[in-house]
């Protein structure tokens, strides 16, 4: 290693505090957005939703700086990147988390809320109320599929990176 390199540990360390800053942007950005949304009367479904997605991407932001510390103390030599350590915590009974697991419900929750609440202030939904089942189908399910999916592809992640020596099947002819 040469003057003005760093090692691989310092290279993690620098790369969780910028992921640390860039948290602590975003759960801000995501405290004036909730105040935003809450100030205004809950009048109809949009606000609601906007609102109630902006709170989860606050506990999801809150769960994710907790988390750094943790990653922090527990990284270890052979882990590639902080992602991929899964922090070791006691909140009434033993627990394990990757960063990504609080992360990203907290960018996907938060750009649901803010198109939430746009589409519901500048009158862009083209249906009333009185089609609350089209609401529930437009709106419910694809959050829903777009959770999952997010939780899916963690779990590929992950698996993945369990075992890294072991090489793909081989493709049927």
């Amino acid at each position: 290693m040469t003057d003005g390199e760093l090692s691989k540990d310092d290279q993690r360390m620098v790369a969780l505090g910028y992921f640390k800053d860039w948290s602590n942007y975003l759960l801000v950005t995501t405290v004036a957005a909730t105040g935003w949304v809450a100030k205004e009367p809950l009048s109809d479904g949009f606000h609601r939703l906007a609102l109630g997605a902006l709170l989860t991407s606050l506990v999801a932001g809150v769960i994710t700086l907790a988390l750094v510390p943790l990653v922090a103390e527990q990284i270890r030599d052979d882990d590639k990147s902080f992602y991929n350590v899964r922090a070791k915590f006691s909140l009434i009974g033993d627990w394990s988390m990757r960063i990504p697991a609080a992360c990203r419900p907290q960018h996907i929750m938060l750009i649901i809320g803010a198109a939430t609440y746009c589409i519901g202030s500048f009158g862009m939904w083209p249906y009333t109320h009185s089609e609350s089942w089209v609401n529930l189908v437009l709106i419910i399910f694809p959050l829903a599929g777009l959770i999952i999916g997010a939780c899916s592809a963690s779990a590929a992640v992950e698996s993945a990176s369990q075992d890294p020596q072991k090489s793909p099947p081989p493709p049927v002819t």
